[in-house]
């Protein structure tokens, strides 16, 4: 997808207690996102109300007009987006253009919410009512990169209005509790879409009440416009005509595609969320944690913590952080002195006299889930669970494997009405692994080829005694979880 429009509305700010009553219904610079064909954009940023009194379109036009915009749409004759399109700009607007919070509410007929990523530092957020956009759809920005917080707080203000709302999103939001679906801008390219859909230029304001015409004159140009409304007006029948019987045609194809078909397009879908389950984007991990010192000139290593970032460019970056405690010995190294002598690659973290910490980070290439080429079920339960049991001596914890399916957007027919998935069509599982023994574990699961979509690393460092030695003790204890993938 390409990206253009970006520029920020002027006097305005995202903040709803710093709106007026006259910039809360102010219409906003819109902005598009446009499919890699350009056969379709998305159209983000419109403020969308309800039309209280009769008048469908006039009444929407109407508005529009009030919040100052160029552009319009109407959603069944009850409620209106709008927005603005700047005047400086020299990008046309897209022939195909659809507001991204109209297509989202057809994925659900009920209240939804929907926070999805734009870029590293941007992410959209929509709430529909009874399948309808409400409110303000916009674009959230976060220059530190921390989009998955900023979503994250919005979700949970919004949940805290309205807890029955299902949440679509591309973030993990878990620790909301609602009920959440995985989506993102690329699928709503995909969701069906009406011409009446479209949005359209508004069209410009009667100016000949505020001018004073002689009546011989008006009453002439009366009839000249009187035959070109006419005209407009068979012209239009015409092309609405062709416009809803297109529609209808183009409806019966949807209803007549074939179900298994639409169904396993959304499974492969799931891919762009997830990742190959892999063994090597643990080796630069491993070989980072050998490099980190236990005991650094009188202060000795307590934990240390690696998660994966949000992939990019075929890359995945590893943040780690190590946390030291200070001896307290009379030979124990100042920060000064600890400044001078920090391991490469890594960054210290001074905390006043007790504690401070080592940062550091490291990349692998990664790439998006294929679920096509996923194993089936019975080769973790046979295959992997052996791997496993071979390493049962040495580990702290038995791991459990269970399996349960994803969940999936059931894909819509054109008017917007899910389709049922046939009896012969699985849906992809996933299962939970935690592994916990020596570091000396993270070794023999490379050597074995255990590959899993790892997601978090914790190390713990602690003094035994020699007694106490055997495959299962060690002064380097580690945590492993990730997630195992299989077909059915």
């Amino acid at each position: 997808m390409s990206l253009f429009n970006r520029k920020k509305p002027q006097g305005l700010t995202n903040k709803s207690s710093g709106r007026t009553e006259v910039t809360r219904y102010a219409a906003r610079p819109l902005q598009f996102v446009q499919s890699s064909t350009a056969s379709r954009a998305l159209v983000l940023g419109l403020n969308w109300r309800t039309i209280l009194l009769a008048g469908g379109t006039n009444a929407a036009i109407t508005i529009a007009r009030e919040g100052a915009a160029t552009h319009y749409c109407v959603v069944g004759g009850q409620t209106v987006g709008y927005g603005l399109v700047p005047k400086d700009k020299t990008q046309t607007l897209p022939e195909q253009s659809y507001p991204a919070a109209l297509l989202a509410g057809r994925q659900h007929s009920g209240d939804a919410l929907f926070a999805l990523s734009l870029s590293s530092t941007e992410i959209w957020v929509a709430q529909t009512r009874s399948g309808r956009p409400s409110g303000i759809d916009e674009v959230l920005i976060e220059r530190n990169g921390q989009v998955d917080k900023l979503a994250l707080a919005w979700l949970s203000k919004r949940l805290a209005q309205n807890s029955s709302s299902v949440v679509y999103t591309d973030i993990d939001v878990s620790t909301t509790g609602a009920k959440s679906h995985v989506s993102s801008l690329a699928s709503l390219m995909t969701i069906p879409a009406m011409p009446a859909d479209a949005l359209l230029a508004l069209p410009a304001a009667n100016f000949l009440a505020q001018i004073k015409v002689p009546m011989p004159l008006l009453k002439v140009a009366g009839a000249v416009l009187l035959l070109w409304v006419c005209n407009t007006g068979y012209d239009a029948w015409n092309a609405s005509v062709t416009a809803q019987k297109r529609a209808e045609e183009m409806a019966q194809r949807q209803q007549n595609e074939d179900p298994k078909k639409v169904w396993l397009e959304s499974i492969n879908r799931l891919g762009g969320g997830r990742l190959n389950p892999s063994i090597d984007n643990l080796r630069p991990l491993r070989k980072s944690l050998g490099e980190l010192p236990v005991n650094w000139r009188g202060w000795h290593l307590k934990t240390a913590v690696c998660k994966p970032q949000t992939p990019n460019a075929g890359k995945q970056a590893w943040s780690c952080s190590a946390n030291y405690e200070s001896d307290g010995k009379v030979n124990t190294a100042t920060n000064v002195e600890l400044k001078s002598s920090i391991p490469q690659g890594f960054t210290a973290k001074f905390a006043p006299t007790q504690s401070l910490s080592l940062e550091w980070s490291v990349e692998s290439q990664v790439s998006p889930l294929d679920v096509a080429a996923l194993p089936p079920r019975a080769h973790h339960l046979l295959v992997t669970a052996s791997k496993l049991q071979e390493l049962l001596p040495a580990l702290t914890d038995a791991p459990k494997i269970t399996f349960t399916p994803l969940t999936v957007t059931p894909p819509r027919r054109f008017d917007g009405t899910a389709i049922a998935m046939p009896s012969d069509v699985d849906l992809p599982s996933e299962a939970s692994i935690s592994l916990k023994g020596p570091l000396r574990t993270i070794d023999a699961l490379i050597d074995r080829g255990v590959a899993a979509e790892w997601r978090s690393l914790t190390l713990s460092f602690g003094q035994i005694s020699a007694e106490a030695v055997n495959l299962r003790t060690s002064a380097l204890q580690v945590e492993l979880n990730g997630i195992f993938y299989a077909k059915n």
